[in-house]
């Protein structure tokens, strides 16, 4: 198990971000969220990737960064909340996937607009979370309810890894 890396999927929002790093922490692991390894190396926010050049070219810079990610062992890895509809496969590679589900409801209460290219449309967040269950479902080796604390979220993932 320690040579696998761990990888959280599910919609943006849905605290993947948080309950990665506190994972990592714990397990002594290095954390990396691959939106952020997105800006770094674009020098850009994802919104203004999306802007300036399009969802085609930050999918194929998120495969990109994934792929990399993915080729080390014994990470925590944040995938980004779109990254099962090209990279399913490339996220379960030396991994244990883990699906964070979490009430539509509290995603949209504490996200902030204007952060998620994909959600500024009224009923968006729907729509999104209906074309892509199945494929977190899919992907994930189990899901966690992260309707709780982030701690509670954290246990449960600890427990299932064990």
């Amino acid at each position: 198990m320690s040579e696998k890396n761990i990888v959280f999927i599910g919609m943006p929002g849905c605290g993947k971000t948080d309950v990665a790093r506190e994972v990592a922490a714990r397990l002594g692991r290095k954390c990396y969220d691959s939106d952020a390894e997105i800006e770094l190396s674009e020098g850009l926010r994802i919104p203004e990737i999306f802007e300036r050049f399009g969802e085609e070219y930050f999918r194929r810079v998120e495969t990109d960064t994934l792929l990399e990610l993915s080729s080390r062992s014994g990470v925590v890895i944040s995938a980004g909340g779109g990254s099962v509809v090209r990279n399913a496969g490339l996220l379960r590679h030396n991994a244990v996937v883990v699906y964070l589900e979490r009430p539509l409801e509290s995603i949209a209460a504490t996200m902030a607009p204007g952060t998620r290219p994909l959600l500024k449309e009224p009923g968006s967040l729907r729509e999104l979370y209906a074309k892509r269950r199945v494929l977190y479902e899919n992907t994930c080796d189990f899901k966690i309810d992260n309707s709780g604390s982030i701690e509670n979220a954290v246990e449960e993932v600890l427990e299932a890894l064990a």
